[in-house]
Parts: C-alpha cells; sequence; structure tokens
C-alpha cells in the first residue's frame, strides 16, 4: 500500500470522536480489542492481503475509544481534592507542577495538592490538581512547595450554544477545581526544589533567558521576543494580541511548526556549512542527511527551552517525522509522513484532536502538500540560458520563483485554515497573505533565528548576547509597526457568524474541485506534467471542457449547496414567525437576546464582572450570536450602569451594527461606561433615554411598554446608592398575540410595590427574575400581580452571593410558578407564537429537588 498510515490514522481518529460522544464501558472496549488484536494476528498468519490493515485499523480504533475515556469519564479516585469541596475558604499545601503561566492581568498556578485543612482545623491528606489565580508579580518556581488559603470552586462552563467547552479543557489536564487570591502576598513558599531534577534545571535557564530579555529589551518588543523563543505569549498585551489577530500572523507569535521549521532550516543551513568545510566527511558521508542529522539536537534543545508544552512537543514532532523521512529517504511521500506525525501525536495524547492548533497545524501543512504543486505547475522553472556569461539574470528569476513560492506557500496555509479560523474563531483577516509576505520576513525568517543567537551566547558571553537582542529588538520593532498599520486598516479584518459543519465540508469539496480543474488545466497529474494533456497552447475553454465531468460535479454541488444555504439563513433570519428571548448564561451578570417576528433584534444588558478584564461581551455573547448566525443587533438595552449588566456591551457595540441604545438616563464615571458612552458617539447611534413617561413602540406586532423608572434620570450613579442604582433600572414588559414577558432588570422591593400600586398591566406568563433572585426583590406583591407562568433566573454558579435566594425559590414554588436559572440550565429561551409559551434550556432539565 503506498500510504499504509493514513488508514490506520483515521481508524484512530474515528475512535477518539465517538468517545467524546459517547460513554462506552472500559470492560466491552477491551474485550473487543483482544479478540481484534486475535483477528490481526490470524490474519498475518494466514496472509490475507487487505485483512491486517482493516483489523489494524479496528484495533486502534478502540484504542482511540479506550484513551478518551480515561480523559473523559475515569472517575476522580480516592481521595481526590474534589472530596473535600468546601463552601468556605480552606488551606492547600501542594507543589506547583508546570510553569507558571504569566498574564498580563494576572499569574496561574497549577498546584498538585496534597493536603487540606479546612476551616475547623481539619486536616485532610489529598490529591489532584487545582489551577490558582492570583494578582502580581511571578514570585514561584517549578517545583515550590507553597501553602494557600482560598475558596475552591468546581471548573464549569458558561452553557450556551457554541461556547468554548473551558470544563473539558482543563479536564484533559487533569484540573477539576479552581481557585483565586486576591496577590502573591497570601501564597507562602514552604520549601523549593522539589520537582524533577532536569527540569528545574531547564527552567531555570528559561528565567535566566527571561531575565535578560526583561532587562534589556524594552516593551513590547521583549514580550514578541519571549513569546517567540519561550513560548509565554500570555504576556502580550491585549490590544497587540488582536492586532496580530487582525492580520492573520498570529502563528508567529505562538510556538509552532513555523518556527520550529526556521530553527530546522537554519540549524541545517549552518551544519551543512561547517561540513562543507572538512572534506573527509564530504566524501564518506551524505552531505544532505549529515546535514538533517545534525540539525535534529538544535530542534529537541529549542523544544525544551520553549518549555516542552503539549503545543510546542506537537510541533517539535511533526518537524522531526520531516526529517526523519528525509534521512531515510522517504522526501517524497510526506503525506504518509504527516500521517505518522499526527499518529504519534493522537497516541500520546487523545485530545490533542481537538485542539484548535493541532487542526490549524495539519490543516496548514496538509494544504500546501496538496495546493502548492499545483499552483506551481503554472510558474515555469528558472533556467539558465546555455552559452549566457551572466549569472544576474539567472540569480534575479530564482529570486523571483522563490518570491512566487513563498506566496503560494502562504495562499495555500491560508486556503486550508480559513475555514477552521471562521469557526472557531469567528474571524478573517481580508489583509492576511499581503500581510504574511511583508512581516513574516521580518518577524519569522530573521528575528526568530536572531533571538536564538540570543540564547546560544547568552551561557558564554552576555555582551555578544545582548548585540543579538538589540538586532532581534529592531526588527520586531520594524514588524510591529507594520503590523499596526495593517491592522489599523478598516477592512483589514471581518467577523463572521459560525459556519456549520456541513458548510465547512462543502468549501473543502468546492476547493478540491477547484484544485482538480486547476491540475487539468495545468497539466499536472500529481507527480508532475502529464504530457498526455492538451497542449499549452490550446484554450482556456477547450481545457476546461475536456475537465472529467465529475470534476464538475465537485464544483457544481457545492454552489448549489451554498445557494440553498444562502436563501434558508436569509429567510430564517427575516421572515420569523415566533417571538423569543434567550437569557444568555453570563454567569453572575445578565444578558438577554431578544428576536422580533420579522427581522429585528434586542440585546438587553451585555453581563460582566467587577474588577476583572475578562470581556463577557467578546468571549461569551458574541460567540453566542454568532452561533446563532446574527451579524447585526438592531437595539442594544443598558438597563443600569453596573457593571454585571454592562461590561460586556462596549465589545458588542464595536463589533456589531447598532441602529441605537437604550439607556435608563443614568451616568456613571467608569471606565467601561465611558468607553460605552464614547462608542456610541463614535459610531454616530441613536441614544434613547427611556422611562415609564414615554409610550409604547411596536416592533415586529411586539407591544413594548416601558415601566420603570418613573421619569427619566439625569443623575449620576455616584449620587445614588447601590440600590437606588438598581431601583432606577428600565423596566419593560413587552406582549405578544396573548403572551407577555415581563424584565425588571435589578428593581428591589421596594419599586415593585411601586409598580404592584400603579394601574399599568402587569400580567405576564414569563419573569426573568429581578436582581438574580436576590432575597430583596420577588416580593410577595409583586408576584400577586405578574402572576408569572414561568420564572428564567440569570444567575452564576456557585456565586459568592449564594444566590437565587431560597425565599425567592420559596415564594416562586409555592405559586406553581416553574423555575429556570442560566447557573444549571445554561441559555434558557422563552418563544410564544402568540397563543402559547414554549420553552427550550440548553441544558437538560434537572429535579425539582436541585433547584
Amino acid at each position: 500500500m503506498a500510504r499504509p498510515l493514513i488508514a490506520p490514522l483515521l481508524g484512530l481518529i474515528a475512535g477518539i470522536v465517538c468517545s467524546s460522544l459517547l460513554m462506552a464501558q472500559d470492560s466491552f472496549l477491551l474485550s473487543a480489542l483482544a479478540f481484534v488484536l486475535i483477528l490481526l494476528l490470524l490474519s498475518r498468519l494466514k496472509a490475507r492481503k487487505n485483512a491486517p490493515l482493516f483489523f489494524l485499523c479496528c484495533a486502534l480504533f478502540l484504542c482511540g475509544w479506550l484513551q478518551m475515556n480515561t480523559y473523559l469519564y475515569q472517575p476522580p479516585g480516592k481521595g481526590h481534592i474534589i472530596e473535600q469541596l468546601r463552601t468556605n475558604p480552606v488551606t492547600i499545601e501542594g507543589v506547583i507542577v508546570e510553569s507558571p503561566l504569566l498574564f498580563p492581568e494576572k499569574t496561574d498556578l497549577m498546584i498538585s495538592a496534597h493536603s487540606l485543612t479546612d476551616s475547623k482545623g481539619s486536616y485532610f491528606p489529598v490529591h489532584g490538581k487545582i489551577l490558582l489565580s492570583f494578582r502580581g508579580t511571578l514570585a514561584f518556581d517549578y517545583g515550590d512547595v507553597v501553602r494557600v488559603r482560598t475558596r475552591l470552586r468546581k471548573v464549569r462552563n458558561f452553557h450556551n450554544p457554541g461556547g468554548f467547552n473551558y470544563e473539558r479543557y482543563l479536564r484533559y489536564q487533569g484540573v477539576l477545581l479552581r481557585g483565586s487570591v486576591a496577590d502573591d502576598s497570601r501564597i507562602v513558599v514552604l520549601r523549593k526544589g522539589y520537582g524533577n531534577v532536569i527540569r528545574q534545571k531547564l527552567e531555570g535557564f528559561r528565567s535566566t533567558i527571561r531575565t535578560f530579555v526583561d532587562t534589556n529589551a524594552p516593551s513590547p518588543e521583549k514580550e514578541i521576543i519571549q513569546a517567540c523563543i519561550l513560548g509565554d505569549q500570555q504576556q502580550i498585551p491585549r490590544e497587540l494580541r488582536d492586532a496580530f489577530s487582525k492580520t492573520g500572523i498570529s502563528h508567529i507569535i505562538a510556538i509552532s511548526g513555523f518556527n520550529m521549521s526556521m530553527i530546522a532550516f537554519f540549524s541545517i543551513y549552518l551544519v551543512r556549512g561547517i561540513i562543507r568545510r572538512f572534506p573527509y566527511l564530504l566524501l564518506r558521508f551524505d552531505l544532505y542527511k549529515l546535514s538533517v542529522l545534525f540539525a535534529v539536537p538544535p530542534v529537541i534543545l529549542y523544544t525544551f527551552i520553549a518549555g516542552a508544552g503539549m503545543s510546542v512537543l506537537r510541533a517539535t514532532l511533526m518537524i522531526l517525522a520531516f526529517m526523519a523521512a528525509l534521512l531515510i529517504s522517504k522526501s517524497r511521500d510526506l503525506y504518509n509522513t504527516l500521517a505518522m506525525a499526527a499518529l504519534i501525536i493522537l497516541l500520546v495524547y487523545p485530545p490533542a484532536l481537538f485542539d484548535v492548533s493541532f487542526q490549524l497545524s495539519f490543516a496548514a501543512v496538509l494544504a500546501i502538500l496538496i495546493i502548492t504543486p499545483v499552483l506551481t505547475a503554472f510558474i515555469p522553472k528558472p533556467e539558465p540560458v546555455p552559452g549566457t556569461p551572466y549569472r544576474l539574470p539567472v540569480l534575479f528569476s530564482k529570486g523571483l520563483y522563490a518570491f512566487a513560492m513563498f506566496i503560494i506557500v502562504s495562499l495555500s496555509a491560508m486556503l486550508g485554515t480559513m475555514p477552521l479560523i471562521a469557526f472557531y474563531f469567528n474571524r478573517l483577516s481580508v489583509i492576511s497573505l499581503l500581510a504574511n509576505i511583508v512581516i513574516v520576513p521580518i518577524l519569522g525568517i530573521l528575528a526568530i533565528p536572531v533571538s536564538m543567537a540570543t540564547i546560544f551566547f547568552l551561557p558564554f558571553s552576555s555582551m555578544v548576547s545582548a548585540f543579538f537582542l538589540d538586532i532581534a529588538g529592531t526588527l520586531v520593532m520594524i514588524s510591529l509597526d507594520l503590523n499596526n498599520y495593517f491592522a489599523s486598516l478598516p477592512w483589514a479584518a471581518v467577523y463572521l457568524t459560525t459556519p456549520s459543519l456541513l458548510e465547512l465540508l462543502f468549501f473543502y469539496v468546492f476547493l478540491y474541485g477547484l484544485l482538480d480543474v486547476l491540475a487539468h488545466l495545468s497539466g499536472y497529474n500529481g507527480t508532475g506534467h502529464d504530457n498526455d494533456k492538451e497542449p499549452d497552447n490550446a484554450s482556456f475553454l477547450v481545457r476546461l471542457r475536456s475537465c472529467p465531468s465529475w470534476i464538475h460535479y465537485t464544483l457544481a454541488a457545492p454552489l448549489l449547496f451554498f445557494c440553498i444555504d444562502a436563501v434558508y439563513l436569509y429567510q430564517k433570519n427575516n421572515n420569523r414567525g415566533d417571538f423569543s428571548a434567550t437569557a444568555i448564561d453570563v454567569g453572575q451578570g445578565s444578558s438577554i437576546l431578544v428576536r422580533f417576528p420579522g427581522d429585528q433584534t434586542m440585546l438587553i444588558d451585555g453581563g460582566g464582572f467587577i474588577n476583572s478584564t475578562f470581556d463577557v461581551g467578546k468571549y461569551i455573547v458574541a460567540p453566542y450570536l454568532w452561533y446563532d448566525r446574527l451579524n447585526r443587533i438592531d437595539i442594544v438595552v443598558l438597563t443600569h450602569p453596573h457593571p454585571d449588566h454592562l461590561n460586556g456591551l462596549p465589545f458588542i457595540l464595536e463589533n456589531f451594527p447598532v441602529r441605537e441604545v437604550w439607556i435608563n438616563g443614568e451616568m456613571s464615571g467608569s471606565e467601561e461606561y465611558q468607553r460605552f458612552l464614547a462608542i456610541i458617539k463614535n459610531k454616530g447611534l441613536i441614544r434613547r433615554s427611556m422611562s415609564a413617561g414615554n409610550s409604547h413602540v411596536v416592533i415586529g406586532g411586539v407591544r413594548i411598554e416601558y415601566l420603570n423608572p418613573p421619569d427619566p434620570l439625569s443623575r449620576k450613579e455616584e449620587e445614588a446608592t447601590f440600590t437606588e442604582t438598581n431601583d432606577g433600572s428600565l423596566v419593560m414588559r413587552m406582549t405578544y398575540g396573548e403572551v407577555s414577558f415581563l424584565f425588571p432588570g435589578d428593581i428591589s422591593a421596594m419599586t415593585e410595590e411601586r409598580l404592584a400600586s400603579d394601574s399599568r398591566e402587569l400580567r405576564s406568563q414569563l419573569l426573568f427574575v429581578p436582581h438574580h433572585g436576590g432575597r430583596t426583590s420577588s416580593s410577595e406583591a409583586f408576584l400577586q400581580r405578574v402572576r408569572p407562568q414561568t420564572a428564567i433566573i440569570s444567575v452564576g454558579a456557585d456565586n459568592l452571593f449564594r444566590l437565587p435566594h431560597p425565599d425567592v425559590l420559596k415564594r416562586l414554588n409555592q405559586r406553581g410558578v416553574m423555575t429556570y436559572r442560566t447557573d444549571l440550565h445554561g441559555a434558557v429561551t422563552a418563544t410564544t407564537d402568540g397563543l402559547g409559551l414554549s420553552i427550550y434550556p440548553y441544558q437538560p432539565v434537572v429535579d425539582d429537588a436541585d433547584l
């Protein structure tokens, strides 16, 4: 078989995917694996032609399923720290088992706990990892034994369709609990040096490099250099990372296959130059293979200097696989080499299949292997003209050919990864190809090797090392200026709604058909030009008509699908017949998406966290909107300027087309609110201050009434108490047909009683429970007037306020109100056709006892 590793790889991938979708007992899988291995042995003994490969694929399928089971379904075991989970703070002692992760706003420590002491002084030996976050400088090292007092929490997701599965991401690393402290003064180092001795030496050298770069390079150049050589990209400022994302060159500042290939290339080039000076070696050995062999140690050394994390090891293994193919003269079968690298990675660490960087890396390499030869066939290779004494024209033509090849390789990688980038990041860089052509030669091809020279000379001469660091800093500065220019262009990048898996599939089918057409036109047949094809002087249409009919189908079928898909999405988003409201799970906050009959939408609040740099709008609300195929919001509503309702809205205003903004009129001096107002002004959005004095409006047949505040507010938030700001919330009642939804914001019992005594109608089938189920809200008088059938509480899991309050749940339960909570049910959607009410929780409905 020409490529024997591809089929086994597909079998392993299928097993990993099946495990993530369906749980099967390990005993059953082990029995099946033993049976398949017996059949594999028998088929080999009887020399069956294709049976051994089939049974090998089946065995790898079962292996993949079994291995993933250990990550997803294996219980933590007796004595795990999760068994001692407490609501009160506890004291943890443990060892730092990974290099600390440094971010601009915090530091994360991975601690393997060995003891826990609760608030009563009881001591428990435990095992298991926790992820501890704190603010402050890096004062801890790998191998430190530390003691910290913190409140442990289970790792939880924001349960919304299209959201990132953070819980599973940490579970793959063996982390089930998180903790946090205010700053590093709360963490006590008991002992040092309890890690692996070799790794501690390595971490010490990494620390030396980090300190040297910090001392001798300015910011932000030093953060970029550290990211390229140490993998510490978390320290890059958020604005700079966003600029790299806009221009599509983030792969350079991450330790990826590109970085490793640069190290391998320059190592081979350097070793080759050294070997050429020794004629004895040239006579006895193959120069090409010997250069590749001696380039292996620098690649492995750089792997450990870069931290030897999973993404770094994956990139290293990929490069080593290709180097191995060169050594054993199998370089022509690069598809099999790529399959071998993927097979080894997934056997060692199956969850890598679901890692975005793994998928992007292999998609880029596979696209380069497939697309580049087809496009290159259109470019004539430079050949020396016999009898021409001048070398300059030949060198010039070779330079042009190399430049064209660089563009083709960049274009191939971009085409291969573009659908995955749109799926995972909802963003495409329009300027990516141009930015890569301009910036990659400076930042990637020049700056990375120079930065590596800094590391090489550091143990021998800090002066020489500083010289190379200055050069690297200059190259990085030039790259940053160019990158910032490209990123500042208004059309540099666009946000997209999340494509479906079927859309991704048909894109690749279309790309495959297009490549077949191009291969037919160029005469490329997979190994070179086919002389039996149409002659070069044949017209384009003649050669196009001569393409096999199946190629036409691979182009026509995707085009037909995308036309039907576009019509379907247009009808779905613009001709809705029902009225719906979705409480998005934003943790301890509130954000509600309202979709009116027809095509108009409204976002009521955007969630947010107090004193946190985590952007709820960017990482929670926007991904849900994109998943719901929304790329615009007609009306954004801020009920009141508290952070848990406000902080997610600036990102929405900046990156979604918005027609107008409704507020309650209350002003705030907070940074986020000022940013909120500045965006409204800069984008020329309509801003309306709403109150009970405004007359009702009708949108898509839905009547919207304003019930609070009683008069337009003009005060500043600083002039009001916390409760007064809550009571100033914009309260709206929306009615479609015979069904009403009530959106009361964070009002308390005082405002509720005023509304209850008012003559205006409050009766609503659906109530979004005020103030996240706080004790001072949802009073008896208010519930008596509203008389809801269903209630939705927007609340965070394990929140510090311990909401919803049991008294509120009791009052709702006594009235027979069906209650849903975002901390238990995730995003909850209520839909009505004007007659009945339907509720769709994202998470399975739990028992009433759990509520």
